[in-house]
């Protein structure tokens, strides 16, 4: 307390915290020396004092304590276990007996209780893993259905399109054998028919199929056929057919093969078709001479021109001046359109005769089937053709459109969905309905865009399965060329099939906009019937009467027009195609079925 520091003597204790190994286990007091400080009492009594100091430490009481305690406890179990050694000696148990018995029970105790854990264990992973298993097989099993279908589908699909490749072949075969040079076949006589110039125009309509469907073999020969022909002969040639098959045929092949000799083979005929634009009022002629250029119209339309012929070689004739550079060909032909909307004379409908002199229309009635049927769908395709570039065109389209909506489509009680005809001059609606007409649901869902698209959709869907029906509803499958529209559905008119392809056309547009395969179905089941009842030895004929369910040659008409092979087979194949094989917003389909690819911007 008095700051004094000097010191003598230690008292030492044990630390019950050190560690054994730590040879610093003795902790040293000093104590203060007597002789330093005379004042302090004797030695002893700061020894008493010291040692009672040390001794009251609680912390040091505490351990003191619990060591107490853990000695009793060893000592206790020490006891017990000697005394269990001895009564083991001294029955007649031997001790390593005892000691295995003891042991066996122990592990027989703890196997029952892993094996209890261990089986609740199992069974709810059991659970969890089966669980697991289940939906991963079943997963497993819808892909590998998945897979089985596509594969099936494939195989499908493969079969069918060689299915109507060798129906091309056929007809081919037969045309090669027995009127190769001549225009068409006739599949039942096994004579020729040179009635569109004797040019052999099946060869030049199915150019294009023939590359499609890869028939190397016979387009080679077809194409060393083509390229001798000279068009410049005293011929008074159908100018709308020579357009869209002579023409259309070559451009067709043209753009699928990218041989100049067919470009320049279309100039050619581009050259002799269009002296017929040479009228009063730029209206072409019905029939121009192939020689002298001279042109005229049938008796039997009083001098007049029709609509779908002036109306529908525009594809044609542009694609021609595009791929030249000459633009006479599409002057000429665009020329025809600004006549036409000049002078319609309720909008969106247009009626079937032309004056070339005027340039005026003639008669009341308007038709999407005979005389007129597709002028109203090259006033879309030019539209689609330019590249989507042409106001005028969608703009007469979207007129046209609203024009047949509201005047020309007739729904029945049963809820079928046709097209009518209708007179301008009394502004009545015409019931009937050519096969020909089946070309509109296709045309409908072609142009379907924007916010009308849906409903569009619809109503093409509603006309195609109409025209589906009229094949269905046939002991032959195949449809009628012409019917009367009633109340509860229709009547036949004209029971023929000339093997035309507007049904399969507006089929395989519709499968193509919608990717339902319903429509191949449908297709299929038009193509077997055409190979049952329209199959000759040599090709295919049309039929006299689709009621009657007669495959015999009694019932054929002995004619294969090329549209056959230039439309009907080719939507066919295409049908069963691959949507990458001339994808509808790349290409634009001709009125014969001829693909031109769109222009480029």
């Amino acid at each position: 307390k008095k700051g004094r520091k000097v010191w003598c003597g230690v008292m030492k204790y044990y630390d019950y915290n050190a560690n054994n190994n730590n040879n610093n286990y003795l902790y040293t007091i000093p104590i203060p020396s007597s002789d330093v400080s005379p004042n302090i009492k004797t030695s002893n009594q700061w020894k008493k004092r010291w040692k009672k100091e040390l001794l009251d430490l609680s912390l040091e009481k505490r351990r003191l304590f619990k060591l107490f305690l853990i000695s009793i406890g060893i000592i206790f179990s020490i006891t017990l276990f000697i005394s269990f050694l001895f009564s083991f000696s001294s029955s007649s148990i031997p001790l390593s007996s005892a000691f295995s018995s003891f042991s066996s029970e122990f592990k027989e105790g703890i196997n029952k209780e892993w094996k209890r854990e261990e089986k609740e264990g199992i069974e709810e992973w059991n659970q969890k893993q089966v669980e697991e298993w289940r939906n991963r097989d079943l997963i497993q099993k819808e892909k590998e259905r998945e897979r089985s279908s596509s594969k099936n589908k494939s195989i499908q699909l493969s079969k069918r399109r060689n299915a109507i490749r060798k129906a091309m072949k056929h007809a081919l075969n037969g045309y090669y054998e027995h009127a190769f040079g001549f225009d068409e076949i006739r599949p039942v006589s096994n004579q020729t028919n040179s009635s569109w110039g004797g040019f052999g125009i099946t060869l030049f309509d199915s150019l294009d199929t023939m590359l499609i469907m890869n028939l190397e073999e016979e387009y080679l020969k077809a194409l060393n056929h083509v390229l001798k022909v000279d068009f410049k002969k005293d011929y008074d040639a159908s100018f709308f057919e020579s357009s869209i098959r002579y023409l259309g045929g070559l451009l067709g092949a043209y753009q699928l093969s990218k041989d100049k000799r067919l470009l320049s083979k279309a100039k050619e005929v581009g050259d002799v078709l269009l002296p017929a634009f040479n009228t009063p009022s730029g209206i072409p002629y019905g029939i121009v001479n192939f020689k002298t250029g001279q042109g005229r119209n049938p008796g039997w339309t009083n001098g007049n021109s029709l609509l779908a012929e002036a109306g529908s070689i525009q594809l044609e004739f542009k694609y021609l001046s595009f791929h030249t550079g000459d633009s006479k060909y599409e002057k000429a032909a665009h020329k025809v359109m600004e006549i036409l909307f000049q002078n319609q004379k309720s909008e969106g409908l247009y009626p079937t005769y032309i004056n070339p002199e005027t340039g005026r229309f003639e008669n009341t009635l308007v038709s999407y089937g005979g005389l007129g049927d597709s002028f109203y769908e090259y006033i879309l395709k030019q539209y689609l053709l330019t590249g989507r570039t042409d106001p005028i065109m969608i703009e007469k389209y979207q007129e046209a459109l609203r024009g047949l909506i509201e005047k020309l489509i007739i729904r029945t009680a049963n809820e079928l969905a046709f097209v009518g005809e209708f007179d301008l001059g009394t502004d009545s609606i015409i019931k009937e309905m050519d096969h020909l007409a089946c070309y509109v649901p296709g045309m409908i869902a072609l142009g379907a865009e924007g916010s009308e698209k849906d409903r569009l959709l619809k109503l093409a869907e509603d006309l195609a399965m109409t025209c589906v029906k009229m094949y269905e509803d046939q002991p032959t499958l195949l449809g009628p060329e012409r019917i009367s529209i009633e109340d509860e559905g229709y009547s036949i008119l004209n029971p023929k099939y000339i093997l035309r392809p507007e049904t399969v056309e507006s089929i395989f547009v519709m499968f193509r906009k919608t990717g339902e395969e319903k429509w191949r179905e449908m297709g299929w089941k038009i193509f077997s019937a055409i190979e049952k009842y329209c199959k000759t030895s040599s090709s295919f004929s049309g039929l006299l009467d689709v009621t009657q369910k007669d495959s015999s040659k009694d019932n054929w008409n002995n004619s294969m027009q090329s549209f056959f092979l230039a439309e009907t087979l080719k939507y066919l194949f295409l049908l069963f195609s691959d949507d990458t094989l001339l994808p509808l917003d790349q290409f634009v389909f001709t009125t014969e079925a001829h693909p031109l690819e769109i222009f480029k911007k």
